[in-house]
């Protein structure tokens, strides 16, 4: 599995869906908030860092089941389909798992931001 593309088309997807539709090519945070979700995982204790690995792996390899390719290979469109159905699934961890990129990723890309303005 590819964890840093699974964690990138997650972050890309959350932005597209929260940002403005015309955002500023001169503010384009998109990278930084990729490698600040990849941090926040790099600095999480032992005991966590392996369950939500394995957690995206699933979440990752789950669109082969319903699309025949893996979520970071998706176009932007069929993956915010598949965000949509994690965030409503009657599993309270599928819905944590979405909550926690969504939370950190628009926390850094909305902080990123206003470090411009």
């Amino acid at each position: 599995m590819n964890f840093e593309s699974t964690i990138s088309a997650l972050c890309y997807t959350f932005i597209n869906k929260h940002s403005d539709k015309h955002q500023s090519m001169l503010h384009f945070p998109n990278n930084q908030v990729v490698e600040f979700v990849r941090s926040q995982h790099r600095n999480m204790p032992d005991y966590l860092k392996l369950p939500l690995f394995i957690l995206t792996a699933i979440f990752d390899l789950w669109s082969i089941i319903r699309r025949g390719k893996r979520f970071h290979q998706l176009p932007p469109t069929i993956r915010g389909h598949q965000i949509a159905a994690w965030k409503m699934s009657p599993l309270r961890v599928c819905r944590d798992l979405m909550r926690f990129y969504e939370s950190l990723t628009i926390f850094s890309y909305y902080a990123s931001k206003e470090k411009l303005t």
